[in-house]
């Protein structure tokens, strides 16, 4: 009887041994992926007076982050989906590196499908980040809808704007 009992402790003492092995190596891995934070605000700069959606991005991880696109989107595949490019200014020449931070605009020449977005939010519309892997963060909906209904009224009045919103 004991010695049934000292195996099957032995079994289960190497199981939990294995699953906390594999527990440690796949937070090690999840550590040093690359993480970032957005944070959505609208305003005007000096550069540009007219009233902007600006999306604030920072190296939250590890290790150093490319960034090689910023977008706001909308719309669905059956409508097709409207994208639009945000800028860094000034241009980011090499990866955010850790606590590292940038800030990229949409330009002037999206006011019109602002306005429009503005005006008739649509169902789905999302701020993507994308690093040469893929996307690696997604603000969407109810994130992204404040900052774009705040953006109207300041467009229309012509004005400087208020707060920022953050995603």
């Amino acid at each position: 009887m004991l010695d049934v009992l000292v195996k099957v402790l032995g079994v289960l003492g190497f199981l939990i041994a294995c699953g906390s092995l594999f527990w440690h190596i796949w937070t090690y891995r999840d550590t040093w992926r690359e993480r970032i934070g957005a944070k959505l605000s609208w305003g005007t700069s000096i550069e540009s007076p007219q009233a902007s959606m600006y999306a604030d991005i920072w190296n939250a991880g590890r290790v150093p982050v490319f960034v090689s696109a910023v977008e706001l989107a909308w719309g669905d595949e059956a409508h097709g989906i409207v994208r639009l490019a945000f800028q860094a200014h000034p241009p980011l020449e090499g990866p955010l590196l850790v606590g590292q931070g940038h800030r990229f605009h949409l330009p002037a020449v999206a006011a019109h499908h602002l306005a429009q977005a503005a005006a008739q939010p649509p169902p789905k519309i999302w701020v993507s980040v994308t690093a040469p892997r893929g996307e690696i963060l997604r603000i969407s909906g109810s994130e992204v809808l404040p900052c774009l209904r705040l953006l109207a009224p300041a467009r229309d009045a012509g004005q400087q704007t208020g707060p920022a919103h953050s995603g």
